[in-house]
């Protein structure tokens, strides 16, 4: 099982004014998760998510299109298995309170960019990969857990925050 915005042609997902997009799978193994180069998920207002809940196994989760979450909006990237694949090559973008959430690691070749009080990022471990970028800044906050490797760009002003409770490997 698994769900597609943009794998075929273009497509959006507008998630808003409360809206909630809820995939769950069970399957074990090959679940998937994927917003392709022409896809956009935005996800805007209070109470408005997306939430995406793989099987026990394999649960990846590929973006190189774009995901937009702001004005309190959500978007959950969940896997049973703390050994799951988060693959960025293009972008996510939090801002005015937005929230972001991906359990396993994450892998970053794209740019990710979180702006604004009450904005957050939530992951396991994150991984810039290939010039990736991650900005954080006017006070937004970049949370992870786990052993994070940076051979990219991080940048964090004006107020921003990344908190990590494992090792930061730079360069």
């Amino acid at each position: 099982h698994y769900i597609s915005i943009g794998g075929a042609g273009t497509g959006t997902l507008n998630i808003e004014n409360g809206g909630r997009v809820n995939f769950l799978s069970n399957v074990l193994g090959g679940t998937s998760t994927s917003i392709g180069t022409s896809g956009t998920l935005n996800v805007q207002g209070q109470d408005s998510s997306f939430y995406a809940q793989g099987g026990s196994f394999d649960h990846f989760t590929r973006i190189s299109g774009a995901v937009n979450v702001w004005n309190g909006g959500a978007a959950y990237f969940h896997s049973e298995s703390s050994d799951s694949d988060v693959d960025i090559s293009g972008a996510v973008s939090v801002w005015d309170a937005g929230e972001v959430e991906f359990r396993g690691s994450v892998n970053v070749s794209g740019s990710i960019w979180i702006s604004g009080t009450d904005s957050v990022w939530n992951s396991q471990e994150i991984h810039l990969i290939d010039n990736g970028t991650m900005d954080v800044d006017n006070n937004g906050r970049a949370f992870t857990i786990g052993s994070s490797t940076l051979n990219g760009t991080l940048n964090v002003q004006s107020g921003g925050r990344l908190v990590n409770s494992g090792d930061i490997l730079v360069g």
